[in-house]
């Protein structure tokens, strides 16, 4: 008899459930598939104000040494060195894990599930190089739609709009009163923090 493993669930799960989120299960994990009809949430995000997606089966893991960008080389195929406030993604976006500078020997790697492994067996470590998995210390959610920077301008001082923090940029802020580390990366031409 095969023992089925439990499904993870996310910090924010009983919230989902309590804004009536349709619940499916996705790589080990329970996630919303959606709220209401399909084509309006679309238009909402599209149109709206904004969108907020689930990133809980994310990986993340800090890589922190005086090597990171040697080990990043060997783990990370096209890997380009990148400054303290960007991002580095795979120029064919096939999926591969999001570098984020966030200083010259700091940098937090966010992967799917499905990559974790390689991307840990990848990396060439040095003495001066640590990888730390800090998952499940770390929440992570999507704001997506045209009106996202505006959204997170009320829980953050950092100007997000797209001249002051353009696609493929980062920084470390208080989010909520809590510390935080916001990302953008687009996605089909809309704006995703």
């Amino acid at each position: 008899m095969q023992v089925k493993r439990p499904l993870a669930i996310s910090a924010m799960h009983y919230r989902h459930l309590d804004l009536g989120a349709e619940m499916i299960e996705h790589g080990g994990w329970t996630l919303p598939a959606r709220y209401s009809d399909p084509e309006d949430e679309i238009v909402r995000v599209r149109q709206a104000v904004a969108g907020l997606l689930t990133s809980a089966l994310l990986e993340k893991f800090v890589l922190q040494g005086e090597t990171v960008d040697q080990a990043l080389r060997e783990a990370v195929p096209g890997y380009q060195v990148t400054s303290v406030g960007s991002i580095f993604v795979n120029p064919d976006d096939s999926g591969g894990p999001i570098v984020v500078r966030l200083a010259d020997d700091d940098c937090l790697i966010v992967t799917e599930s499905a990559h974790t492994d390689l991307v840990l067996e990848s990396l060439k470590l040095g003495s001066c190089t640590h990888p730390v998995n800090v998952t499940s210390v770390l929440a992570a959610v999507r704001i997506i739609g045209p009106n996202a920077a505006a959204v997170l301008a009320g829980v953050t001082d950092l100007d997000l709009a797209p001249p002051y923090f353009p696609n493929l940029s980062c920084a470390q802020a208080m989010v909520a009163e809590i510390h935080g580390t916001i990302i953008r990366k687009d996605i089909g031409g809309l704006l995703v923090l």
